[in-house]
C-alpha cells in the first residue's frame, strides 16, 4: 500500500499544481500554442528600452569637427563615392580619453595620386575598385553591401547604366590631392582597453538600450580608423562600344579612353602638390586627336564630382558627351592649396572596423553583424521562459529544452530536461522545470513548439544557469552574472533591465564577486 502511495503521489502533486483551466491538458491539445505555466509578476515593470536622460552632443556630426576628431566615429556606407563626410556618423571611441592615451596620430604625405578603370559589370566594379580593401581584413561581408550604393549612384547618374548587355561598359577615375593621414591606433590589445575604458557614453547607452535595427540605422555598421583629407575629384563613366570592335575587350576600350581623356601633370616634387597645374577631363568639339576613341563608341557620356576645395561640383551633375563637353578644374586644383578647404577623400586600405567589434557581448555583436548583412532583427518583445514542447516523441531519456527568450528576440539555452515514453513522465518533468525557473524569473513561463524556435532571428547561444552566477557590478553600473568555473556571463547595463527580466529579487540574493575587468574578455558573455 504504502509503495503504491509513493507512486502516486507525484501525479497527485501536478494535478493538484494545475490550475482550474488543466494547463497540461492544453499542452496535451495545443502543441503549436504556446501554454502559459506562469504569468509575469506585475510588481516587476516590462520597460523593453530606456535610453538616458543624456546632452546629445556626443551624436553631432559636420563642420565644427576637426579632422582627427572624425577618428573612432561610426560610418555609414550610404552614399557613393564612399570616402565622403557625408557617411560620417556619431562619435563609438571617446576622442578626448584616446586623444590623452596618444592612439591618435596624423601626419602629411603631399602627393597626388590619379587611378582609373573600367568594368563590364558591378562584380567587376568590386574587383577592380578594391573598395573592399576598406574594411579591417577577417570580417566577413556580403560583396553586394559595397556594390549596392555604387550601382544605385551609376543608374542615378546614367538612367540606363544596367551593364546587362555586351556592349555596356562603366568606367572610373580619381585624382586624389593627399594632404594628410589620420589614424585611430588599433590592435588587438588596443581593442580591450578601448571597449573597457574608451567608449563614449552616448554610444554605450544607443547600443544597449535600443533596438539593434534602430541603432544600426542611426549608426551605421563601421568605424572609421585610417583616412586621408586633402581634395578628390571623381569622374563616372558610361558608354557603349559599338559591335563592330566587341574582338576587343569593352573594358580596356574604356581604360584607354579615360586614360587619354585626362589632362593632368603634376610638376611638384615626390613629397609636394603642384597646385598651379592645370587639371582637365573630357574634349572640346575641336579636339583632332579624339577621334581614334570615340570612333569606338556609339555613346561616351561622363559625370564629375570633386570633394574638397571650392565647390565646383558638389554633387554629380547630368552627364555630358567625353569627347564634345572639356571640364577644367585647373581653379578647383588650386584652391586645395588652402588646407581649409581639404575634405575627407580617401579611406585607407582596412581604414574601416566594423561597429560590432567595439562590443563584448557576442549575441550583440552578432546582431550588428547581420544588420550589415541586410537582415532586420525585429522589434522588441517581452522576456521570458521557454520550455520546447516535443510534437513526437519515443524512447526514454526524451529532452525538454529550456530555453530563456530574451527582449531582442534571441533563444538562449539553459538546459535540457528529460522525461520517459509517457506523458504522466512528461508533465511532471515539465512541473519540475517550471517551478525551478519560477523561483529565479517572475517572467512568463510557457510551453512552446519547436517551430517558435527555429523560426527565431538566433537561437544558438548557450548561456550560464544563473543559480551558478556570482555577481560583479563594474564601476560604471554593469551587472555581470559571471559563472566562473565555466566562463559564462551575462551582462545587464542598466538597473532597469533586473526588471524587465524580474529577476532583481533573484540577482540581490546571489553572492558577490570581485574580479580584473580585463578577466571579462575570458568569458563568452551574453546581453540581456
Amino acid at each position: 500500500f504504502m509503495k503504491l502511495i509513493k507512486l502516486l503521489l507525484p501525479i497527485l502533486v501536478i494535478l493538484c499544481a494545475c490550475n482550474e483551466k488543466n494547463e497540461f491538458d492544453d499542452i496535451n491539445n495545443k502543441v503549436n500554442v504556446p501554454t502559459v505555466l506562469q504569468e509575469r509578476d506585475p510588481n516587476y515593470p516590462l520597460i523593453l528600452s530606456k535610453t538616458k536622460e543624456k546632452s546629445r552632443s556626443g551624436m553631432a556630426t559636420g563642420t565644427t569637427l576637426s579632422h582627427d576628431e572624425y577618428l573612432g566615429r561610426s560610418f555609414h556606407l550610404d552614399n557613393y563615392p564612399y570616402d565622403d563626410e557625408i557617411n560620417l556618423g556619431y562619435a563609438v571611441v571617446d576622442f578626448s580619453k584616446a586623444s590623452e592615451k596618444g592612439y591618435i596620430t596624423s601626419h602629411g604625405i603631399n602627393r597626388s595620386v590619379t587611378n582609373y578603370f573600367a568594368f563590364s559589370d558591378y562584380d567587376h566594379y568590386l574587383e577592380k575598385s578594391k573598395i573592399t580593401n576598406t574594411v579591417t581584413s577577417g570580417f566577413k561581408i556580403n560583396l553586394g553591401f559595397f556594390s549596392f550604393g555604387h550601382k544605385n549612384t551609376m543608374t542615378e547618374v546614367f538612367e540606363s547604366a544596367t551593364l546587362t548587355n555586351k556592349t555596356q561598359v562603366g568606367g572610373e577615375a580619381n585624382i586624389y590631392i593627399q594632404s594628410k593621414v589620420h589614424e585611430l591606433q588599433y590592435s588587438s590589445n588596443i581593442r580591450k582597453d578601448i571597449i573597457l575604458y574608451y567608449l563614449n557614453d552616448i554610444f554605450k547607452d544607443e547600443v544597449y538600450n535600443t533596438p539593434t535595427s534602430e541603432f544600426y540605422k542611426n549608426y551605421g555598421g563601421f568605424v572609421l580608423k585610417k583616412f586621408i583629407t586633402g581634395g578628390r575629384a571623381t569622374a563616372l563613366y558610361y558608354g557603349q562600344v559599338k559591335e563592330s570592335y566587341l574582338f576587343e575587350s569593352t573594358e580596356t576600350i574604356m581604360n584607354e579612353s579615360i586614360d587619354a581623356g585626362i589632362k593632368y601633370k603634376d610638376k611638384g616634387k615626390k613629397d609636394s602638390i603642384d597646385f598651379s597645374a592645370d587639371l582637365e577631363f573630357g574634349w572640346s568639339n575641336n579636339d583632332g586627336n579624339s577621334t581614334e576613341y570615340s570612333e569606338k563608341f556609339t555613346s561616351l557620356n561622363y559625370s564629375i564630382q570633386t570633394v574638397g576645395g571650392i565647390p565646383v561640383y558638389p554633387a554629380f551633375p547630368a552627364p555630358k558627351d567625353l569627347f564634345e563637353t572639356k571640364i577644367d578644374l585647373s581653379s578647383w586644383l588650386s584652391s586645395l592649396s588652402d588646407p581649409a578647404n581639404h575634405a575627407l577623400i580617401r579611406i585607407y586600405e582596412e581604414g574601416l572596423v566594423p561597429i560590432s567589434d567595439f562590443i563584448l557581448e557576442r549575441n550583440l555583436s552578432d546582431r550588428i553583424n547581420k544588420c550589415i548583412q541586410g537582415f532586420n532583427p525585429g522589434n522588441l518583445c517581452e522576456p521570458e521562459i521557454c520550455i520546447l514542447y516535443p510534437e513526437v516523441y519515443w524512447g526514454r531519456n526524451i529532452l525538454l529544452p529550456v530555453y530563456l527568450h530574451t527582449r531582442n528576440n534571441e533563444y538562449i539555452f539553459l538546459e535540457n530536461g528529460q522525461f520517459s515514453d509517457n506523458d504522466i513522465s512528461r508533465n511532471a518533468e515539465i512541473f519540475r522545470l517550471s517551478t525551478k525557473y519560477s523561483k529565479i524569473f517572475k517572467t512568463r513561463i510557457v510551453t512552446i513548439s519547436e517551430e517558435s524556435v527555429s523560426s527565431s532571428f538566433d537561437t544558438d547561444y548557450d548561456g550560464a544557469k544563473i543559480e551558478d552566477c556570482k555577481v560583479f557590478q563594474a564601476n560604471d553600473g554593469t551587472i555581470y552574472l559571471l559563472d566562473i568555473e565555466n566562463k559564462q556571463g551575462y551582462s545587464i547595463h542598466d538597473d532597469y533591465l533586473l526588471d524587465t527580466y524580474a529577476i532583481r529579487d533573484y540577482v540581490n540574493s546571489l553572492p558577490t564577486i570581485n574580479v580584473n575587468m580585463e578577466s571579462l574578455f575570458d568569458y563568452d558573455i551574453l546581453a540581456l
